[in-house]
């Protein structure tokens, strides 16, 4: 019998394959109307992994899904799902490319100083670190961006801007930073997709030309709470009090903010869930037993609807208070979802509600999607629904006749089991964005969400109530303490031993692999679930034992971080924090990187470094040479260094008898590929072109004439 005999009968046989199909997909509910709204996702993360280069290759995958649909027997259910996820990815694809091309900005190519009437679109306070930012609209006059975004200190001129000012600047405009490193954090995707196409300092105060009158909105009511809340605390609670009523983050110091990311209590501060499902419950709670204090109104209206209604208004006005952020907007849409379910009697908090989230993000905002604020969200949320569906836990958690105390435990149990599931989750996605987890988040979650849910929000909303009467002041006092208690066990447990779980680089592929494997095991309601565990806890053990990055080059030459059996070494002895913090965040190391001249590999002199890297399977070391200066070495002496080392790294230009052994990064090199990581073990390389290259928004793109509606960059 030959090939095409063999696909003949298979053919045939498509009548038994799409009957066991479809007694399969019978049983899985969840994972039936879950794959399109999933396929969709693929198709604007396609878009992001591959871009306009590899649009062909993406409508071909999406084609060959729809017409594998015409496989399977008519009216069948994996037609019928096949079908749905192959329009659902070109929905998705067609969603981010239609996103991009009309809300794409013209980006500035070099830095100049420029001085222009803007109109103020918004007003960004960041106390904490003594800066206010301007959100500027230019209506894309004389060359310049239509949005930009400049940040001045704070002063008795600039706080007397207000959105909606028309206003004179004199700024110093650059291009929105690229991506600084390999897996480094991209800026400029940032400000695409928020449609600034500069940013830069203000040189001297603006002058106001027209004072917009009317003051007063959401964003001006915000602000004065914030202010209020300020005022009424202390320094220790100011930033997380101020956060939790408004959204505000730039209250937060920067060891604050710090200490809660790396014990696993950030997401405390990201108003989204935890924080509109607490206001909507209260308000929904109050109402209803408010109401049913009047038996007359009780026995003759609905209730519930009543009470849904205040929950709803509730969670609309906290949303617009804190800002409106997509995770916000995202769990006060799931609010109103589960709310309009409890008014008509059916079950609140199913996946269908995450679904319909979803579906609204990717119809809205579909760059939302790659970023780390709706993958940790909405991940949280689905484990939490999937967790409580399972039937040990619906076991665990059914009220029943027993003691006060063994409640207790029951609920601490639910928690911890729901907090390391949730942990299990967000790692990796955490690992993959920020290139460190904590450790003892579940833990510390135990405490802090309760803590957060019932003590500190319930007594700042009652504080704030009680000073219409002038009477908060005490209960002021208490919410500074509970938010002190809630800063300390930050700071406890992030400074804990082995708090940080680090790496310094998880491929896009892997991340895939690891958010597939546990929808797998979370939608699929059959034993080959457990695959996805098994997936899942390969895919983390090949990520920590693969060959890992040990130095990093900067786009712009002048800095270098070395991995030595754990110790960071830095070529400059004077290295800012910020760029300290990012280059250790790099090699997955603390921040305690000493400079070249304390390391006993090398030799160095105020012009440049000379370093060995030693190597495996008993080859010669590494000899790399690293200039420091921008004084010119002489052409022959440089010349015959050239040739004993193995690579040079310079910020500079270097001529062409520069020649070493392996490569010469030089100023032309990091222009045309940006940052470098190198696998120096493995003799191997990463450059930010090879992973940025096929992105609009980066200056390493080959072909800057894919469609988009500003195709003109300002000069």
């Amino acid at each position: 019998m030959n090939f095409q005999s063999h696909i003949i009968n298979f053919y045939k046989r498509r009548h038994d394959i799409t009957h066991a199909c479809d007694m399969w997909l019978d049983k899985q509910n969840d994972l039936y109307f879950a794959c399109p709204v999933i396929f969709a996702a693929c198709g604007i993360y396609s878009w992001f992994s591959y871009g306009y280069d590899g649009i062909i290759a993406i409508i071909i995958f999406g084609a060959a899904l729809f017409l594998l649909s015409y496989f399977f027997t008519q009216g069948s259910l994996i037609r019928q799902l096949f079908f749905r996820c192959s329009i659902a990815f070109f929905i998705g694809l067609s969603s981010i490319i239609v996103h991009n091309y009309f809300n794409a900005p013209k980006f500035i190519e070099r830095p100049f100083i420029a001085k222009f009437y803007a109109h103020v679109d918004g007003v960004e306070q960041l106390p904490s670190r003594h800066k206010i930012r301007l959100i500027l609209d230019s209506e894309g006059k004389h060359g310049l961006p239509r949005k930009i975004r400049v940040s001045y200190k704070t002063n008795d001129e600039v706080k007397q801007i207000a959105k909606n000012d028309i206003i004179l600047v004199k700024a110093r405009l650059m291009p929105p930073s690229q991506r600084q490193i390999p897996w480094g954090y991209d800026f400029a995707q940032k400000s695409w997709f928020e449609g600034v196409g500069a940013t830069g300092a203000g040189l001297g105060a603006p002058i106001i030309i027209k004072k917009h009158h009317l003051q007063w909105g959401i964003e001006q009511s915000r602000q004065a709470v914030a202010q209020y809340i300020a005022g009424r605390s202390n320094d220790a609670a100011r930033g997380i009090a101020v956060t939790l009523a408004t959204g505000d983050r730039g209250y937060i110091g920067e060891e604050d903010a710090e200490a809660l990311r790396n014990s696993g209590l950030a997401h405390l501060l990201s108003i989204s869930g935890l924080h509109v499902t607490a206001v909507t419950g209260a308000v929904f709670l109050i109402i209803s037993k408010i109401l049913s204090l009047f038996p007359a109104f009780a026995l003759r209206r609905p209730i519930p609807i009543y009470a849904a209604g205040g929950g709803a208004i509730a969670a609309i006005i906290y949303t617009l208070m804190t800002g409106s952020e997509i995770p916000t907007i995202r769990s006060c849409i799931a609010a109103l979802l589960i709310l309009t379910a409890i008014s008509i009697g059916r079950q609140a908090l199913t996946l269908r509600v995450i679904a319909a989230g979803i579906v609204v993000v990717i119809l809205l905002w579909p760059q939302a999607l790659v970023g780390p604020s709706f993958q940790l969200s909405f991940a949280a949320v689905t484990t939490i629904i999937l967790l409580h569906q399972s039937k040990w836990m619906k076991d665990l958690t059914t009220r029943r006749e027993e003691s006060y105390f063994r409640k207790i435990g029951r609920f601490a149990i639910s928690l911890l089991i729901t907090g390391l599931a949730i942990e299990m989750i967000l790692s990796p996605i955490a690992l993959f964005h920020f290139h460190k987890t904590g450790i003892y988040g579940a833990a510390a979650n135990l405490f802090a969400i309760p803590w957060v849910t019932f003590l500190v929000m319930p007594v700042q909303a009652l504080a704030m109530f009680l000073d219409i009467l002038s009477l908060g002041g005490p209960i002021w006092a208490i919410c500074n303490i509970l938010i002190e208690i809630l800063n300390n066990l930050a700071h406890f447990v992030s400074s804990a031993s082995g708090s940080l779980l680090r790496v310094p680089a998880i491929e896009g592929w892997q991340f895939a692999i690891l958010t597939a494997s546990m929808l797998f095991f979370g939608l699929v309601q059959s034993r080959i679930k457990w695959v996805g565990i098994l997936i899942y806890c390969a895919m983390l053990m090949m990520i920590f034992v693969q060959p890992k990055p040990d130095l990093f080059i900067l786009s712009d030459g002048k800095h270098l971080i070395l991995d030595h059996e754990g110790q960071g070494i830095l070529l400059r002895s004077r290295t800012g924090d910020y760029t300290s913090e990012m280059l250790s965040e790099a090699i997955a190391q603390p921040n305690d990187a000493i400079s070249m001249d304390e390391y006993e590999g090398a030799n160095c002199n105020m012009d440049s470094c000379i370093f060995q890297i030693a190597q495996q399977n008993k080859r010669p070391h590494l000899i790399i040479l690293a200039t420091r200066s921008d004084y010119l070495i002489p052409a022959m002496e440089l010349a015959a260094t050239c040739r004993r080392v193995d690579i040079v790294i310079s910020s500079r230009y270097l001529p062409q008898t520069c020649q070493p052994r392996w490569i010469k990064i030089d100023k032309g090199y990091l222009q045309e590929n940006g940052g470098v990581a190198f696998f120096t073990k493995e003799r191997r390389m990463m450059t930010v072109a090879d992973q940025d290259r096929h992105k609009p928004w980066t200056r390493f793109i080959e072909n800057k004439k894919w469609p988009r509606r500003n195709e003109q960059h300002a000069k």
